[in-house]
């Protein structure tokens, strides 16, 4: 099995030793614990030890530039057991959703110089954080006084330019409510009724008659 080794951060001291190696043909999302969930590309490095070969395995997230190691329990191991270590390797990245591809590496003319350009190779990696994300937050109240202040700005340049100001709008009255509305009808009723007082002549017209 494999256990991360977290107290490797390159492999460029090991770049002559390499002996075996795969790379993956795709990116897929991976997720590892305590690592960010991102796009990544996983490898397969076998570096020939004085006692055998020691199978690491190499995660290389793209956007956050880490790289995340893990190395076989059996390290290092003998040349009769290398291939099933190589094999638990392809399993580890199969699950992990990679799909690897063994690379050619010349036993005369060493590693490949296109080895030297991934990252994990790099004598001196700096791993670089993404740039934040700034939200645009619109601040309460500001799409209201732009137009205002437009409008006030129109208003001065019309005076400057000697243009009359439009005509000020007159408050419209509110409106009526039922008690205002009774009111008035109570007021028409009482227009229409004689109340003055009777003369003193019919009034006493009006005694003797009752008498």
């Amino acid at each position: 099995m494999f256990e991360p080794r977290k107290e490797i951060e390159t492999l460029a001291p090991a770049f002559g030793r390499v002996a075996r190696f795969y790379r993956s043909l795709n990116m897929p999302e991976v997720a590892l614990p305590g690592q960010p969930v991102e796009e990544a590309k996983g490898y397969i490095c076998v570096l020939a030890e004085d006692q055998g070969f020691s199978v690491l395995l190499v995660v290389d997230y793209q956007a956050s530039r880490q790289s995340v190691f893990f190395g076989h329990d059996g390290n290092p191991v003998p040349q009769e057991r290398l291939e099933a270590a190589v094999n638990e390797g392809l399993e580890f990245f199969e699950e992990l959703g990679f799909i690897l591809e063994e690379c050619e590496i010349g036993a005369k003319g060493g590693p490949p110089a296109w080895l030297r350009d991934l990252p994990f190779f790099s004598p001196a990696r700096q791993a670089v954080a993404p740039a934040p994300v700034q939200n645009s937050v619109e601040t309460p109240g500001a799409a209201e006084a732009e137009p205002q202040a437009g409008y006030e700005g129109a208003a001065r340049r019309g005076r400057k330019g000697g243009k009359p100001s439009p005509p000020a709008r007159k408050p419209e009255s509110p409106p009526a409510t039922f008690e205002d509305e009774a009111l008035g009808l109570l007021e028409s009723a009482v227009e229409g009724v004689d109340i003055s007082p009777e003369p003193e002549h019919v009034a006493a017209a009006r005694l003797l008659a009752a008498l």
